[in-house]
């Protein structure tokens, strides 16, 4: 038998079968390694540098209990509006730091989701299927149950008419009570080797018709907003019954 030249242009070879095993996943349940700690240091250097005159200013303002003159009042603006600058700055710095962590965390974040969210979808979706499950067994054990207890009643009606016609034949005859019956209990846990799925039972409101409901089960609240835009509009204070309407001014600083 002659021998095929495996590097002849005619050769040919069988296909190699593709390999459709399922390959598990890596998952590494446990947590990874730790991070190193981000250091605060430059962050509270930056900031510390703050704190002698916010001091200052927190001993200042204890001193304006009360305006009643142009002088108080503008010392009072002063403090305020030093104040805010300050504020500013310092919430500006705070935002220098954070940022690029926000932005690690917002990026880090944005690509687990791609992944949680179809999880979330699985868990939610096959933990409602497994609700609806749970729901139609108790279904099926009340029925049960209740033609356990309807064939019960029987026997025991016929039992009780057997011990009043043996009765009036003077014959003794003491019927048996029958215990109440009860169906077997649904299994509460499914158990499988990566652990364990229970249900809490939830009781489910719809309103149908919101008239028909009893008021006690109607919480009232109260429209501010509406309240605001008819007093704006020109109704009196005294106009609101059952309400304490009344107007003061509301400072806006500017640096």
């Amino acid at each position: 038998m002659s021998k095929r030249d495996p590097f002849a242009d005619d050769a040919q070879f069988p296909e190699e079968e593709e390999d459709l095993t399922a390959q598990e996943p890596q998952v590494m349940e446990g947590p990874p390694p730790p991070l190193p700690a981000i250091p605060t240091q430059p962050a509270v250097a930056s900031l510390i540098r703050f704190e002698t005159e916010v001091n200052l200013m927190i001993q200042q303002v204890k001193e304006i209990t009360i305006i009643q003159d142009d002088t108080t009042n503008k010392r009072a603006g002063e403090i305020a509006l030093r104040a805010k600058k300050i504020f500013n700055m310092i919430d500006n710095l705070e935002e220098y730091y954070k940022r690029p962590h926000l932005d690690y965390t917002s990026a880090v974040r944005s690509f687990a989701k791609q992944y949680k969210d179809p999880l979330q979808t699985i868990e939610k979706s096959l933990g409602k299927l497994m609700g609806h499950y749970r729901l139609y067994l108790e279904n099926e054990r009340r029925k049960k149950e209740a033609a356990l207890k309807a064939e019960q009643e029987k026997i025991q009606a016929r039992m009780e008419a057997e011990a009043k016609a043996a009765k009036e034949k003077g014959q003794e005859y003491t019927p048996v009570e029958m215990p109440a019956p009860v169906a077997a209990p649904v299994p509460k846990v499914t158990r499988t080797a990566e652990g364990s799925v229970s249900q809490k039972r939830v009781v489910m409101v719809e309103v149908l018709d919101l008239d028909k409901v009893d008021s006690k089960y109607i919480i009232r609240t109260l429209n501010e907003k509406k309240v605001v835009e008819d007093f704006k509009a020109g109704m009196s204070a005294e106009s609101f019954t059952g309400l304490r309407v009344s107007e003061e001014f509301d400072s806006r600083l500017r640096v």
